[in-house]
């Protein structure tokens, strides 16, 4: 629970630190198109960035360098991918899902569920895009440009909903080819330890010291007085 409040303030610091610029003319024209007014951000930062953070009322932020780097077209497929992160309120999953796995980190395989979970949201966030579009290329030549960089030092990226954070980019290229269909994914390794910890938990919980302890505190009280035997008091 700790490091869950941590990350919340960190969180929070981070947002208070971005440098927000004025936004393009494309960039505008793309917010009255899709009705995202006043909710898209310009930051400034070097690196190609685009994620949504915000947890009551979340903006979609894009970085200069990510402006500076891609076409209109693939500026329009990032902004609709984010888009429909807004419209599902994906950022309230992802904070619930990483509060989860904090608090339950003795059971790992509940993280490769939620790493599941949002994998099939980025796929689904790319297909809204593609479908508004009209065709897979603007968002499959964004993915090839945003290989070149490393963005796994932008902390927010863990923690929000980015199309910039590359832990799925196979996997989401893959499904914009019809070669791999969703579907859950768990490591053997974290199976195991779920399984273990599981097995002391209810080993614990069912222990005769447990037992023991209900008995105990079930018991009546007695109470002995002098010269006389113990009687039994409610």
């Amino acid at each position: 629970l700790l490091k869950v409040i941590v990350v919340l303030f960190k969180t929070i610091l981070y947002k208070r630190r971005l440098i927000i610029e004025k936004i393009p003319i494309r960039v505008l024209k793309l917010t009255d198109k899709y009705e995202l007014v006043d909710k898209v951000k310009i930051i400034l930062d070097r690196k190609p960035l685009a994620f949504c953070l915000g947890f009551f009322q979340p903006k979609i932020y894009l970085s200069t360098g990510l402006i500076k780097l891609m076409n209109g077209s693939e500026l329009e497929a990032i902004i609709l991918h984010e888009k429909y992160h807004l419209l599902k309120k994906d950022n309230i999953f992802l904070s619930t899902a990483n509060f989860i796995k904090q608090l339950f980190f003795p059971f790992p395989i509940l993280t490769d569920y939620f790493d599941s979970l949002i994998k099939m949201k980025e796929i689904k966030a790319d297909r809204y895009g593609v479908i508004l579009l009209g065709r897979k290329q603007p968002i499959i030549s964004a993915f090839k440009k945003l290989l070149n960089f490393d963005n796994k030092d932008s902390y927010l990226l863990n923690y929000s909903s980015a199309f910039t954070n590359d832990q799925h980019f196979e996997n989401r290229i893959h499904a914009l080819f019809g070669k791999k269909s969703f579907s859950f994914s768990f490591m053997p390794r974290n199976v195991l330890i779920s399984l273990f910890s599981f097995i002391i938990f209810i080993g614990f919980f069912f222990s005769p010291w447990q037992k023991t302890q209900a008995n105990n505190q079930n018991q009546k009280p007695s109470v002995c007085l002098k010269n006389t035997d113990c009687s039994k008091h409610c």
